[in-house]
């Protein structure tokens, strides 16, 4: 269904607007990627209609990456030793790697991601002061103890493989240029949550007008504001707005500006970062399995 609405989308773009898309910003869908060519090319698209560039969503690649990963981490011992809380730590790593670097160069921003093993491993060389703990700790004069599960020993070379090849995978040149841009789709996913809340996923309003309406209230207070759209709105139905009604949605907006801009803060982040480290420590405990 998303791929025949991306055609589509591509279509209608360019015989009712005029415009020809270059680059999409997407999550790693095969489907739609493929559909997304010329006739000619095994796609879906007119002749008359430019292929478009897809992009990853960082977030989203991070995620895939993290899958690999855990598949390490949930497999038997005797096949891996990688364990959950190294996994979580690499995918981390991975994701604050990407998006502080994808202003670089394809090739910059992949020897940076791939450092992560090599920092893992002990091998600082490469290191940034500005994250690396080990790097400002020699800088004073002392050592770093990383946590037990945030390493791996140098000497255990089958793990360093079993990484290398996923680091190989999804850090090299082609996969980085995907990610070499400072876009994302998480307005994108805001809205699909906003209208799933008003627009159930249980409940079938295919085809009703009900589904529009409700689709273009959220996409109005999203471009507008709750107090301006609906404003709009009551006016165009001849409706009058209460001074009760407009003092609420005008504290709703301010409440919504104000918690948008207090989970930005990078105190609130560090925060709320050092809380899931607790909660991971808490659930990834160490491997048992010897089977």
């Amino acid at each position: 269904m998303e791929a025949a609405a991306l055609i589509q989308m591509l279509i209608r773009m360019l015989e009712e607007k005029g415009i020809s898309v270059c680059s999409i910003i997407s999550d790693d869908d095969s489907c739609g990627r493929a559909r997304a060519r010329n006739m000619n090319n095994g796609g879906q698209l007119p002749a008359n209609i430019e292929e478009p560039t897809f992009l990853a969503d960082p977030s989203h690649r991070k995620r895939v990456f993290a899958r690999a990963i855990y598949n390490l981490a949930n497999a038997l011992m005797k096949t891996s030793a990688v364990t959950k809380g190294l996994a979580g730590h690499l995918k981390n790593c991975y994701g604050a790697c990407v998006k502080r670097n994808r202003h670089r160069s394809a090739e910059d921003l992949s020897d940076r991601v791939n450092n992560i093993l090599e920092h893992i491993c002990g091998n600082h060389a490469n290191c940034d002061e500005s994250w690396c703990y080990d790097k400002k700790a020699q800088k004073l004069g002392k050592h770093f103890y990383p946590p037990k599960d945030h390493r791996i020993d140098r000497k255990d070379e089958k793990t360093y493989l079993q990484l290398k090849s996923i680091f190989d995978q999804y850090a090299n040149v082609s996969m980085m240029a995907q990610c070499n841009h400072p876009f994302d789709i998480q307005t994108n996913e805001a809205l699909n949550n906003a209208i799933a809340n008003v627009a159930l996923k249980t409940v079938c309003y295919s085809g009703t007008i009900s589904l529009s309406c409700r689709i273009n209230l959220i996409i109005g207070i999203h471009n507008m504001g709750h107090v301006p759209y609906l404003s709009s709105l009551f006016g165009r139905i001849r409706v009058a707005m209460t001074p009760i009604m407009e003092r609420f949605l005008l504290e709703k907006s301010i409440k919504k500006e104000y918690k948008q801009k207090y989970i930005n803060k990078v105190e609130v982040k560090s925060r709320r970062s050092k809380k899931q480290r607790r909660t991971w420590q808490q659930v990834y405990q160490e491997r048992t399995d010897t089977s």
